[in-house]
């Protein structure tokens, strides 16, 4: 009868280890898109800025620049908080497993 209870037990572990690594992937895909996204804007931050140089007076290539960096600063808020829960996933799951 022990036997079958520490089964049980390890079975429930199982499905909590796999219920959290499902979760994690899932936000680990999210992080993974931000970051995606974030180089891109980085990269456009980077071109944009070699354009105005060229074209444009110094206070409009500012101006265009702080209207792109508010966007990625955006971003990086937001894939901060995503690694914090993925953090926090892991740390969850952890203390359910063990």
């Amino acid at each position: 009868r022990s036997r079958t209870g520490s089964l049980l037990r390890l079975q429930e572990q199982l499905d909590t280890a796999a219920k959290g690594t499902y979760v994690l992937g899932r936000d680990l895909d999210t992080v993974s898109h931000l970051v995606a996204r974030l180089s891109d804007g980085i990269e456009r931050e980077n071109a944009m800025a070699r354009c105005c140089a060229e074209r444009f007076p110094v206070q409009e290539m500012v101006n265009q620049l702080r209207r792109s960096c508010s966007s990625s600063r955006k971003l990086v808020e937001e894939l901060e908080e995503h690694v914090c829960l993925c953090l926090a996933t892991i740390h969850r799951a952890r203390v359910l497993v063990i």
